[in-house]
């Protein structure tokens, strides 16, 4: 398996860590995108 491919699987695992702490949250297309850009800047740090 690539780094790549462990990279993206763990990015997935985190997000939907995400989502899943707030089962009732809906969340929108602009709401995603934020989520992936503060995800991405976080590991920029």
């Amino acid at each position: 398996m690539s780094i790549e491919l462990i990279a993206q699987k763990a990015m997935a695992f985190d997000l939907t860590q995400v989502v899943e702490s707030q089962p009732d949250k809906t969340y929108t297309a602009e709401e995603v995108k934020q989520l992936l850009v503060s995800y991405i800047k976080g590991l920029e740090q």
